[in-house]
C-alpha cells in the first residue's frame, strides 16, 4: 500500500468502524513509502484527523527495524494527544547510519507531500543505536525536530558537540529512559547531570528493567510530557490538565521513596520541579521532612554516584582490552581463563544475594554488559578478520552468562564449521543446530 492511496482514501477512513481500529487510532501496517520505494513503515493517524489542521509527527526508529514493537508502546498515547505516529522498517542499529538516514528522509518525504504536519513538531524516538543517530539528525533538522525521546542510550562521545547547539534553546527537549539493569543505565542518569548545565528541557526516567524499549505507562508519560511542555509553551493546556500530570507524578514520587531509591527520587522530582516552578504543591511537596531529608542528601549522593560512574567506565575500558586481545597466546584466553578474569563468578553472586538492590543492580549491568560484548559485539570484531577462535572463546562465556540468542548461534555455527567442530546444538544445547 502506497502512502498515496491511503490519503485518496481518507474519506472512507473516517467512517472505518471502531472493531477495527487497531492502537487507538487509524492503522495501516506497511506502507511502502512514495518518497523512496526500498523503504516501508506503519502508520497510525488520530482518530480524528484533519487536513483542516496540522498535527504533530512521532518518528521511531527500532534499531532492528521492528515497527510494530515501539509503535505499539508509543502509538496510541500519542495518537491520542492529535498525532501522527510513523515506525520504520528499515531502522538499524550497531552497523552504518545510511539506513537510517533514508528511512527519516523517506517518512518525512511522505508526511510532508500527503499529511497535514506542523513542520515545528517533529519529534524522534530511537532505542539503543537509534537513540544516538537521533541527535545527528536532530541537527541536521533544526527547527523541525522539536524533541527526542531516547531509550537505553545517549549520544556518541563528545557529548558536549551534540549539546551545543540545542544548549541554549529551552523550547527543545529530551525524554531519556533506561532500565534498572541496561548496560547503559550509568551512561542515560550521566546525561541527565550533564543536561542540567544546558536549558535544554529534560526529564530522565528509570524503570524496571533491562536494554529494552520502555513499558507502556513510561511512554505515555514520555509522550504526555513532551506535549503538554508545547502546549504550556503556546499556552494551550488547562490548568487541569497539567495538574493531573503533576499529581500522577507525584504518586509515582511516592512509591520510588518507599522503594528508597534517593536518586531516582531526587531526579525526577527536579525535573518536575523544573516544569512547575512556583507551583504551591511542589513547593509543600518538598517541605515534607522526608523529601528535606532528601534533598539535602542529593549533592553528596550526586557525588557519590559520579564516582561510580568513573569507575565503571573504567572497567568497561579495561574489560575492552580484555576481550580485544584474545587472539594473543595467552592463559586468560581460555574460556575459564576469561571467565576467571572478568570475575563472572562473582558478579553472579552478587546479582544473587545483595540485600540493598544497589549493588545487585550494579552487578546485572556488568553481567549484561559482559553479555552483549562476548555474545554480539566481540565476536563481530574479530568476524571482520575471521578469527574464529577467540569467538568461540566469547560465545562460550556469553554462555555460561545467559542462553545464547539465535543470531549468536548463527555466529557459532559458522565458526565451529570453519574450526571443524562439530555442531553448535552440540556446544550449547540452546542453539537448534549448524555445523
Amino acid at each position: 500500500m502506497m502512502i498515496a492511496s491511503v490519503l485518496a482514501c481518507l474519506s472512507c477512513l473516517l467512517s472505518t468502524p471502531a472493531d477495527s481500529i487497531r492502537f487507538g487510532g487509524r492503522f495501516f501496517p506497511r506502507i511502502g513509502s512514495a518518497a523512496d520505494s526500498g523503504q516501508a513503515y506503519s502508520l497510525l493517524l488520530p482518530l480524528d484527523y484533519s487536513p483542516a489542521r496540522r498535527h504533530p509527527l512521532l518518528i521511531i526508529l527500532d534499531p532492528r527495524g521492528r515497527a510494530l514493537v515501539p509503535l505499539a508502546r508509543f502509538g496510541p498515547p500519542a495518537v491520542g494527544r492529535g498525532f501522527v505516529v510513523m515506525s520504520s522498517y528499515n531502522s538499524a542499529s550497531d552497523g552504518p547510519v545510511e539506513p537510517n538516514v533514508a528511512a527519516v528522509n523517506a517518512m518525512l518525504g511522505d508526511a510532508w507531500r500527503a499529511l497535514r504536519i506542523d513542520t515545528t513538531r517533529v519529534y524522534l524516538v530511537g532505542f539503543s543505536g537509534t537513540a544516538r543517530f537521533a541527535w545527528p539528525a536532530a541537527m541536521e533538522l533544526r527547527n523541525v525536530v522539536r524533541g527526542i525521546i531516547q531509550v537505553g542510550a545517549g549520544p556518541n562521545p563528545p557529548i558536549e558537540g551534540w549539546l551545543a547547539p540545542f544548549a541554549t534553546d529551552p523550547s527543545f527537549a529530551v525524554f531519556s529512559a533506561a532500565g534498572i539493569t541496561d548496560f547503559n543505565h550509568d551512561e542515560v542518569v550521566d546525561f541527565d547531570r550533564r543536561l542540567n548545565d544546558t536549558k535544554i528541557a529534560h526529564r530522565t526516567v528509570v524503570f524496571s528493567g533491562a536494554h529494552e524499549w520502555v513499558p507502556p505507562a513510561v511512554a505515555a508519560e514520555a509522550v504526555e510530557w513532551l506535549d503538554l511542555r508545547d502546549r504550556v509553551q503556546r499556552g494551550l493546556v488547562a490548568d487541569s490538565v497539567s495538574e493531573r500530570f503533576r499529581t500522577e507524578r507525584l504518586v509515582e514520587l511516592d512509591s520510588i521513596r518507599a522503594a528508597g531509591d534517593t536518586g531516582e527520587v531526587v531526579r525526577r522530582f527536579t525535573s518536575l520541579a523544573r516544569d512547575f516552578q512556583r507551583d504551591q504543591v511542589m513547593m509543600n511537596y518538598a517541605s515534607q521532612p522526608a523529601m528535606v531529608a532528601l534533598l539535602r542528601r542529593g549533592p553528596s549522593f550526586s557525588a557519590a554516584e559520579r564516582r561510580r560512574f568513573e569507575q565503571e567506565r573504567a572497567w568497561m575500558i579495561e574489560t575492552s582490552r580484555t576481550l580485544g586481545s584474545l587472539a594473543k597466546i595467552r592463559p586468560e584466553s581460555t574460556a575459564d581463563g576469561l571467565e576467571v578474569t572478568l570475575g563472572v563468578a562473582g558478579l553472579k553472586q552478587r546479582a544473587k544475594t545483595d540485600a540493598s538492590g544497589v549493588d545487585r543492580a550494579a552487578a546485572e549491568r556488568r553481567l549484561a554488559w559482559l553479555f552483549a560484548n562476548t555474545m554480539f559485539y566481540g565476536p563481530r570484531t574479530y568476524r571482520a578478520n575471521q578469527e574464529w577462535q577467540p569467538i568461540l572463546t566469547l560465545l562460550d562465556v556469553a554462555h555460561r552468562i545467559q542462553t545464547l540468542p539465535p543470531d549468536a548461534c548463527e555466529t557459532a555455527a559458522e565458526a565451529l564449521k570453519q574450526l571443524r567442530l562439530g555442531a553448535a546444538k552440540d556446544r550449547y544445547p540452546e542453539c537448534p543446530g549448524g555445523g
